[in-house]
């Protein structure tokens, strides 16, 4: 019978060979891996690992190929879009300063100049900057700190030193002014009135009478603020006054209506009858025309004005020796104004009565000197051979008016004449340059003078 001590440590011994055989076996087969296991084991844990290693099958090695981009080249395109991205966010930013010429500051940098207008505009990143604006004498803007942003895209540099509130005016009490009575409005209106209808009868003022004074001297009669006359003439006065506005509008048929009216209510005044001879003159109903302003010089012989119109009537009708008389009549009783004085010397020349028409002229042409009425009285004095009376009206006609093409056209015609060719030549030069259109010479008839006049000098 066996002892079982000893059958132990048989086996025993059996166990401990057989488990170095099989270790020695093991690494014999894996040597490397183990190796590997190790050092992995190392540089993870450090040192010896406790941890069981299991036998690991080697996987498979598979080689992928990477394009890799050169690092300068991603480089250089991370700073392009990174600056395509900054100019994208760029604001354009004015700032406007309290004088042109002004320098801006930002950052202590110079950013630009203001223009005349005061401004300058360009791009600007948004953010917070230092800002300063200055000129040569004075610094306009002194530096502070200023945020650019999408909202605050006008910047203006102005300091408070500059917006400082003016001085409030120191209030002055003004004098009480009384409120003024009816009555008393009434009598200052009333006088100015008078004023009016006073200048209407003087040929001297007649001319100064305005629309507005008529529209007064209608407003008060109307609201019966007229004080001295009777109910008739308050009413005549009003109906005057509206035929004198209507008239200026060029509406007839009221016109004719009011002076009517005014002859209701006073039947020996000459206004009214003056009045309506105005109507038939815009008209043209001449007659009828010069029939009522006789009426109205049967009240008043020295009307003056009603002896003007009657002569623009007989103008009109080519009764040239009545037109004058009542021209002379107008200037005789004081209407001596320069165009009465024209129409006078007109009629004379169409009446063929050239020295009484020069003469005439000549006065007007004192008071106004206007190229037209030299050329006329230059045509006159042509009428009586009088040459170089002529050439010297149209000389001052062209003085008046340089641009006369008239009046060259006039002196060459009065030179050639002369027969002072050379300067003929060069007056209708003159006249074709200044009208080369033709609107006021007949440009074949001037060529024509001008050929004429050029052949016969050195002859």
């Amino acid at each position: 019978m066996l002892d079982a001590k000893a059958v132990l440590n048989v086996n025993g011994k059996m166990f401990y060979f057989f488990g170095i055989t099989v270790a020695l076996l093991f690494l014999a087969l894996f040597p490397m891996e183990i190796q590997a296991q190790k050092s992995l084991r190392r540089a993870v844990y450090g040192g010896e690992s406790t941890v069981p290693v299991r036998p690991v099958t080697k996987p498979k090695t598979v080689v992928i190929r990477k394009t890799v981009t050169p690092k300068k080249t991603v480089q250089s395109t991370a700073k392009k879009n990174a600056s395509a991205n900054a100019k994208k966010n760029l604001l354009n930013i004015t700032f406007v300063t309290t004088e042109p010429k002004a320098e801006i500051w930002i950052d202590d940098k110079k950013f630009g100049v203001t223009d005349e207008k005061r401004e300058l505009t360009k791009k600007l990143a948004a953010g917070e900057y230092r800002i300063l604006a200055k000129t040569n004498r004075q610094v306009l803007f002194s530096t502070q700190k200023v945020t650019i942003s999408p909202e605050q895209t006008k910047v203006e540099l102005i300091d408070p030193a500059f917006n400082k509130p003016k001085p409030a005016p120191v209030a002055v009490a003004k004098p009480k002014v009384e409120e003024k009575s009816e009555l008393e409005i009434a009598a200052e209106i009333s006088a100015s009135v008078k004023e009016i209808l006073e200048d209407f009868g003087d040929p001297k003022k007649v001319d100064s009478i305005t629309q507005e004074d008529w529209e007064l001297v209608f407003r008060a009669a109307q609201l019966g603020q007229l004080q001295g006359y009777t109910a008739a003439q308050i009413e005549a006065h009003r109906w005057f006054a509206s035929g004198q506005l209507e008239l200026a509008k060029n509406e007839i048929g009221n016109a004719f209506t009011s002076f009517n009216k005014s002859l209701e209510f006073v039947q020996n005044s000459p206004a009214p009858y003056y009045g309506l001879g105005n109507t038939y003159l815009v008209k043209r109903q001449y007659q009828d025309a010069i029939k009522l302003y006789q009426r109205a010089l049967s009240f008043n012989p020295k009307f003056a004005i009603a002896y003007r119109k009657m002569g623009d009537a007989y103008k009109a009708l080519n009764k040239e020796k009545d037109a004058i008389s009542a021209y002379k009549n107008a200037i005789l009783y004081g209407y001596e104004t320069p165009e009465t004085h024209y129409l006078l010397g007109m009629t004379y020349l169409q009446d063929k009565q050239l020295e009484e028409g020069i003469s005439e002229l000549e006065t007007v042409v004192k008071e106004m000197p206007k190229a037209e009425t030299f050329i006329v009285i230059g045509e006159a004095y042509e009428k009586l051979k009088r040459g170089v009376s002529a050439i010297e009206n149209y000389h001052k006609a062209i003085f008046n008016d340089p641009a006369s093409a008239v009046a060259y056209y006039k002196l060459g015609s009065a030179y050639y004449e002369q027969r002072e060719y050379g300067k003929a030549k060069e007056a209708f030069e003159k006249a074709i340059e200044l009208d080369s259109n033709g609107k006021v010479l007949n440009l074949a008839e001037s060529h024509k003078k001008l050929r004429e006049a050029a052949s016969k000098i050195n002859r």
